[in-house]
């Protein structure tokens, strides 16, 4: 069950019912919900989030939704915005806490047209399911992904995001984990709390048990998110060789690591 008061919020990301359960076992406050993680994850089904939601077991682990149509960069057209708006309603109908968005101009600012057209659709999802359901809140948590580590300005760019109105950004300092961008992330931390409208920073991006505590300390950030996965071996005894469903071996893969997880939540919570 998540500890309230803890200190430090725990955000794990997995792409299945196995992985919910294993973030809720081990206390987390929160998950990000994808598929295809590999490709730094995708909108997960429908089936997905419903058995996700369910496998939280009244743990209290809140359940946010990556709303990101394909893979590649985050200009999306017309069809894709349309797709993205579909989504933000179908996971919030289905009881999801939370959304996970984002979108780029070709300059690498963040498109507050898209943005805001999304948190539109994401707050008008939320009264209509508290409509619905009586016992549902309204409220819709919405985070901007990190597609925010490649916009050209991040002060800039976290402006934009809180002028939306979203309630966090997942950065890792634009660096290729938290550890190397922990100096802009402290940076963000302090451009985040200041103003009318705090908005958190939480960091992800190689974060495990052996770093967390030490990024906690020096940036002082109070989210964090991180996979805690690791390969999982096929257990085929048939694989055909010249055969490819396209990724660099298709019989392995990567999964939630109990282990992984609740390692580093305790770390995470020693630090807070």
């Amino acid at each position: 069950m998540a500890t309230p008061g803890a200190g430090v919020l725990t955000e794990v990301c997995v792409d299945s019912v196995a992985g919910v359960r294993i973030a809720a076992a081990a206390g987390a406050d929160r998950v990000e919900l994808c598929s295809g993680l590999e490709v730094g994850g995708l909108t997960p089904s429908a089936a997905l989030i419903e058995h996700a939601l369910a496998a939280t077991g009244g743990s209290g682990l809140a359940v946010h939704v990556l709303i990101r149509p394909r893979s590649g960069d985050f200009r999306y057209s017309i069809d894709e915005i349309r797709c993205m708006e579909r989504d933000v309603t179908v996971a919030v109908e289905l009881g999801a806490h939370g959304v996970v968005i984002g979108a780029l101009n070709v300059d690498g600012s963040v498109d507050l047209d898209v943005t805001s057209r999304l948190m539109a659709v994401a707050r008008a999802a939320g009264r209509a399911a508290a409509v619905a359901h009586p016992r549902r809140s309204s409220r819709v948590g919405v985070t901007f992904h990190r597609a925010f580590d490649l916009t050209a300005d991040p002060f800039a760019a976290l402006e934009a995001v809180r002028r939306c109105g979203i309630e966090r950004i997942l950065t890792s300092g634009q660096a290729a984990g938290a550890a190397a961008g922990a100096v802009l992330l402290r940076k963000l931390v302090s451009a985040a709390g200041s103003g009318r409208t705090p908005i958190a920073i939480l960091a992800g991006g190689g974060i495990g048990a052996d770093t967390v505590a030490e990024l906690i300390r020096t940036t002082g950030v109070r989210e964090v998110h991180f996979s805690g996965k690791r390969l999982v071996r096929s257990t085929m005894q048939l694989v055909p060789e010249g055969v490819s469903m396209g990724a660099a071996d298709s019989f392995d893969r990567m999964a939630t690591d109990p282990d992984l997880v609740r390692a580093t939540i305790a770390a995470a919570r020693s630090a807070g």
